[in-house]
């Protein structure tokens, strides 16, 4: 199974537990996608994949306005697991990978 789909994530941040969706898909090859959180939302850049392993910058909205996070992640079968490495410090994530049927509503 590969890293393409849509992950429903908690990221424990230090304005507390926020939620976002991650969707990676694969473009001739290379990887991309976006990050949503509640009320925004970031296209993926520096994308870098190798086997399960992924890592993205991402400009992501906090209390203190946007701010840009890098993230380090793998996946294991439907799991996601990482850590976002921003200006205030690291949040640890974990997220599911929704299914086919989930992702299309």
């Amino acid at each position: 199974m590969g890293l393409e789909g849509t992950y429903d994530l908690a990221v424990e941040t230090p304005f507390g537990p926020q939620q976002a969706a991650l969707t990676l898909s694969a473009d001739g090859g290379a990887i991309g996608g976006r990050l949503q959180g509640s009320g925004w939302e970031s296209e993926l850049s520096d994308v870098e994949a190798q086997g399960h392993d992924v890592s993205f910058r991402a400009r992501i909205k906090t209390p203190m306005g946007r701010i840009k996070a890098q993230i380090a992640a793998t996946v294991t079968g439907d799991q996601l697991t990482g850590t976002a490495t921003m200006p205030l410090g690291s949040a640890r994530i974990r997220g599911t990978r929704r299914s086919a049927d989930e992702s299309r509503a």
